[in-house]
Parts: C-alpha cells; sequence; structure tokens
C-alpha cells in the first residue's frame, strides 16, 4: 500500500513538474493535490515502520545482553588469571 501510494504521489508531482516546466500558458495555481493528500498517510506509514524497527532492534539487544555479560566475565576472568 504504501508503495503504491508513494507511486501515485511521484506521479502526480511528476506530471505538475513537467507541466510547469514546459511553459503551458495556465493562469493558476498548478498544484501537486494527490501528493499533498497523500502526503500525511506516508509519513504516518513511515513513523510506523520507524517504531517497529526500534521495537525489533531493542528487543535484539534485550536478547543478546547475557551473552554479551557471559563473554566480558569469562574474558576478564582469564585475564585476571593469566
Amino acid at each position: 500500500m504504501l508503495t503504491a501510494l508513494t507511486i501515485l504521489s511521484l506521479i502526480d508531482l511528476g506530471f505538475v513538474t513537467v507541466a510547469v516546466n514546459l511553459n503551458w500558458t495556465t493562469n493558476f495555481y498548478v498544484y501537486p493535490w494527490i501528493a499533498s493528500m497523500f502526503r500525511p498517510v506516508i509519513f504516518v506509514y513511515n513513523m510506523i515502520n520507524v517504531r517497529r524497527f526500534w521495537e525489533r532492534y531493542i528487543v535484539v539487544i534485550k536478547g543478546s545482553i547475557p551473552m554479551t555479560i557471559l563473554l566480558f566475565i569469562f574474558v576478564m576472568f582469564f585475564a585476571w588469571t593469566g
């Protein structure tokens, strides 16, 4: 869904850019309405993805803490015993 909204927004922005750059004689303000409508939706989807990424990242860090502590104790023990 996010990909489809992004593609529609890019097509709308591209059309507006081409229409303005071709020097059409328009007396009205050309504005990418479709891209403007989808911008908040795309922002919300991106924030959801970022939140999910950080949740997964924190779960991985929590899961690897015991292994990290074990390795640290192992290294410190053998460094102390020589």
